[in-house]
């Protein structure tokens, strides 16, 4: 019995030293930080997004999205969204969340 223990572990340590060099590259699992999204959405379209916005879409969040994703989607949002519609009281949203903040003053997008 001890044998068959020893096979299937030396077995499985084969099959993982294996897998380790065959290129295969795993998604990463970590959990965006506030941070992280509020510089991508600056870096993306000159919008800075209320703290609260960003921990709202990061709570809303049902599944691990990368920073990249939710500043592109943030900034689809705000720049689909014209000052006549805001002023009308229409305000942009994703994932339920509406989202406040403000343009940078440099901002093409700022109208």
């Amino acid at each position: 019995m001890r044998k068959i223990k020893m096979m299937l572990l030396a077995g499985a340590a084969l099959a993982l030293a294996a897998c380790s060099g065959s290129g295969i590259v795993l998604p990463s699992l970590t959990v965006p930080t506030a941070q992280q999204v509020t510089a991508a959405v600056i870096a993306a379209c000159n919008f800075v997004p209320d703290a609260q916005v960003v921990a709202a879409l990061l709570n809303a969040n049902g599944t691990i999205t990368s920073v990249g994703t939710l500043a592109n989607q943030v900034c689809t949002a705000v720049i689909a969204s014209n000052k006549s519609a805001r002023l009308r009281g229409v305000l942009p949203t994703v994932n339920g969340v509406t989202i406040t903040g403000h343009f940078l003053a440099a901002s093409k997008y700022h109208k």
